[in-house]
């Protein structure tokens, strides 16, 4: 038996794909999977009871992705939060227990600094689907054929040393060819009917913006896209047995070409009609008018627009110049002609190129325009340290090019401490949190509508909750949790 842990944010409704991908992979090589989700919503003896009751593990894995309690600066098990595994309380016994049953695999987009942290046996780096197999076998005697390095760690904060086996997927085993990974999931998962379940369409982005780092970024048009006859067949099964036309398309651009949104109208029309969200380019909605004409016919209802600035010159910067003015256009085009879609915006505070003044006309604009938006997420710019990252962003490896200096940090620093012309990070910090502020007092921000709105609240959720949409919904998440919980404890 293999047991993959994983979770997903207290407040959001829909599961993580990476645990299901992987165990899809392990599952058709013939081994023995258990996902464990939902891991916060677990007691640590729930955890370790269950792995005690089934058979001996060959090897316990984590997806790190959405598993701990990612930038938060509160002290937690000794240490800001980002540095926490998971959202257990007393973390250290539980890591201790877990180390005790099995090999341990640390995967996810976190492995580079958690590595760090936890003396894990294996860290594996990038899309691990033509890994898994292999590493496998090698961790139980079948095969000595694995490449793989071993790294020297110091722990940052106990300053014990340590070696873990390294696998870098993109280097060792690339996943050239995405004609065949499909996610399929197990009854042991206890997918509920209407589920809002994952859904991935291709990998990469054909663009490498300035602050984003991917292993994949600045692919080839069209490249790495999975088949429409593999989607089609993913979701006619999702449909009958999990009876639901609700998805999220995993991809980090969606619209980035025509051609791809005319696949996914091809599958829309061989499949029962359903609806989805994923991640677009608004710049390449105003620019190619054919995806608005798409835009109603494939489904698309939910959008996150990562927009980060309406400054043309900070945009230009970070490889997104379109013309503001065009995309606030596009905008109220989209609203117009799609009222009942909702509008996610991702903002960037801290621009080199964008000083107070520019933020300010951004939201004056943003309030007197609410109904164009249904969501706003400020954050301020991050430049991680890339000691403790495998793939970093240009801002992150030459950040003098961008007119941005760096102030000297101690080793252990996550992300570091900037300035340029316009302002620094305290400044940055404080005028995204005045900015989300004032947004949510607009319109109050729902913990992600879209997975609010497949919680099915019901008036007596509300009642229950004093008439708080917020509470209500992360209450019934937890209710739909520990239902999950249940049936993995009394039907093994």
């Amino acid at each position: 038996m293999i047991y993959i842990l994983t979770d997903i944010t207290p407040w959001s409704g829909p599961r993580s794909i990476g645990a299901y991908r992987l165990a899809t992979e392990l599952r058709i090589a013939g081994y023995d999977v258990e996902v464990l989700d939902f891991l916060s919503s677990w007691t640590i003896d729930e955890i370790l009871n269950y792995i005690d009751s089934g058979p001996k593990p060959l090897w316990i894995g984590f997806s790190t992705t959405f598993m701990g309690p990612g930038k938060d600066k509160k002290i937690i098990n000794n240490k800001p939060g980002w540095d926490n595994l998971t959202r257990l309380e007393n973390e250290d016994y539980f890591w201790s227990e877990i180390k005790k049953r099995a090999p341990i695999v640390l995967g996810g987009s976190k492995v580079g600094r958690l590595k760090y942290i936890y003396n894990a046996d294996w860290i594996i780096s990038g899309y691990a689907d033509k890994a898994i197999i292999p590493l496998t076998e090698f961790i139980i005697g079948k095969s000595k054929d694995l490449k793989f390095t071993v790294e020297k760690i110091k722990n940052i904060y106990t300053e014990e040393e340590y070696t873990v086996n390294s696998i870098n997927c993109e280097e060792s085993y690339p996943v050239n060819d995405i004609s065949n990974i499909p996610t399929f999931f197990h009854h042991s998962d206890f997918i509920e009917d209407n589920e809002v379940l994952p859904i991935e369409i291709s990998r990469g982005c054909i663009f490498k913006c300035a602050f984003c780092a991917f292993p994949l970024n600045g692919k080839t048009k069209n490249d790495y896209i999975r088949p429409k006859d593999s989607i089609i067949n993913e979701i006619k099964i999702f449909q009958k047995n999990y009876k639901t036309n609700r998805f999220m398309f995993m991809d980090d651009t969606f619209n980035d070409t025509v051609e791809k949104m005319q696949m996914v109208k091809e599958i829309y029309d061989n499949v029962q009609p359903f609806e989805f969200w994923s991640y677009g380019r608004l710049d390449l909605l105003a620019a190619k008018p054919e995806m608005m004409e798409l835009v109603n016919k494939i489904g698309w209802k939910y959008f996150t627009f990562g927009i980060e600035t309406f400054n043309r010159t900070a945009g230009k910067k970070i490889g997104k110049g379109a013309d503001p003015e065009k995309l606030k256009t596009v905008l109220k085009d989209l609203r117009q002609i799609h009222p009942s879609s909702y509008f996610i915006f991702e903002m960037i505070i801290g621009l080199p190129g964008e000083d107070k003044k520019s933020i300010d006309d951004t939201l004056d604009w943003l309030v007197k325009n609410p109904n164009l938006w249904d969501e706003i997420h400020f954050k301020e710019l991050s430049i991680n340290n890339k000691d403790y990252n495998l793939w970093n962003s240009q801002m992150a490896l030459t950040p003098e090019k961008f007119g941005i200096s760096v102030l000297k940090f101690h080793p252990r620093t996550y992300t570091l401490n900037w300035h340029h012309d316009s302002m620094n990070k305290q400044q940055a910090e404080e005028l995204s949190r005045q900015a989300q502020e004032k947004m949510n007092h607009i319109r109050p921000r729902d913990h992600n509508h879209y997975f609010m709105h497949y919680a099915d609240l019901t008036k007596e959720d509300i009642a229950r909750a004093n008439g708080n949409k917020n509470k209500a919904f992360v209450e019934k998440l937890w209710r739909r949790r520990r239902r999950y919980i249940h049936k993995k404890l009394t039907t093994r």
